[in-house]
């Protein structure tokens, strides 16, 4: 293993404690903000009501990462590559994550700023799934898939169960590799956060008088850290050396 492997791991780790540690502490200022207002302030305030379902969409962020990265493992290891499950399933996951971000970007401003109102919460959810969920899936299928055969079979050998297999040795070997899409899905949700955020101040605020919002910055700073740690763990998962 690359002797820069725990060096990189530490260093992910740390920008990943002070990405969480902004992006809390960006939301426990918001609520204290609206506290220190009175009620019909931050109803007729729409930053705040803007901030919050930001905010809420944090947990369907997790859990569509979380759902991507499973079923990226169960198609690559337990459905064959023949099948029709799995040949649809690689079409439709290709052209989700290939479409650009700005399409997600847009897609997002159109349903959290200019249609915010008039869509349901499960439309608002559904969008950062789109966002998320196929890169962390396509990251995930192919970090696992590069992963060498000798290592399967070697274990397969000794009479290792399948889910043992893949828990304690294919999943290590390609940790690196989901995790960096992983990173590159957060880092476009933050930054999309961001976004929303700024173009919401620019419609509020003349041109002469417009400057990035602090909670905006924030969500843009997260980002490019997250793609800071999606490029370290990129390349270190092309320069691994699998043992035989």
């Amino acid at each position: 293993m690359n002797m820069s492997y725990p060096i990189i791991l530490c260093l992910t780790c740390l920008i990943l404690l002070v990405t969480l540690y902004l992006i809390l502490d960006n939301r426990h200022n918001t609520v204290l903000e609206e506290s220190d207002l009175i009620d019909h302030e931050i109803l007729t305030d729409p930053i705040y009501s803007l901030q919050d379902k930001i905010n809420s969409m944090l947990p369907i962020l997790i859990v569509s990462i979380l759902i991507g990265i499973v079923f990226a493992v169960l198609l690559q290891e337990w459905v064959p590559a023949e099948s029709w499950i799995y040949r649809i399933s690689d079409f439709i996951i290709a052209i989700l994550a290939g479409i650009p971000s700005v399409f997600y970007g847009l897609l997002c401003v159109y349903y959290f700023l200019l249609k915010s109102g008039r869509v349901s919460y499960l439309t608002q959810s559904l969008t950062v799934v789109l966002l998320t969920m196929p890169i962390a899936f396509q990251s995930t299928q192919n970090a696992v898939k590069s992963v060498d055969v000798s290592i399967r079979e070697a274990v397969y050998a000794l009479g290792v169960k399948k889910s043992k297999v893949i828990t304690a040795h294919v999943l290590p070997h390609a940790y690196s590799g989901i995790m960096s899409g992983v990173y590159t899905a957060v880092s476009r949700s933050f930054f999309v956060a961001g976004l929303i955020l700024v173009t919401f101040t620019w419609t509020i605020h003349s041109r002469a008088s417009f400057s990035i919002p602090k909670n905006a910055s924030v969500f843009l700073i997260a980002a490019l850290l997250c793609s800071l740690c999606s490029s370290l763990l990129k390349k270190q998962s092309v320069n691994t050396d699998y043992p035989a």
